[in-house]
């Protein structure tokens, strides 16, 4: 799972020419992944691992979030972050109320 977490992080980053979207939509769509994935009852407990863990972890990257926001003015970093979180946010919420399998 982190493999291929790692490989879609990567290739965003060949897709999204521009970094900062690149991680921006990597983090969201893998915070996507792990709510999807942690609210569906179906799923065992190692697709959880595999899926939330793996995946989501391999794809997610606070670290790279952390070093794009101070290479910018701050600013530049407070909005990044603050933008990154409230999607996150909104993402969880919209997860939380739509599905329920």
């Amino acid at each position: 799972g982190g493999i291929l977490g790692s490989l879609t992080r990567y290739i965003f980053s060949e897709v999204l020419v521009n970094q900062y979207l690149a991680v921006f939509v990597a983090n969201i769509f893998g915070v996507f992944v792990a709510a999807a994935v942690y609210k569906n009852k179906k799923i065992s407990e190692q697709q959880k691992l595999l899926w939330v863990t793996g995946f989501a972890g391999g794809l997610t990257t606070f670290s790279s979030l952390a070093v794009l926001s101070i290479e910018t003015s701050f600013l530049g970093a407070a909005l990044y972050m603050s933008t990154t979180y409230l999607f996150t946010f909104i993402v969880l919420i919209i997860v939380k109320k739509r599905i329920s399998v």
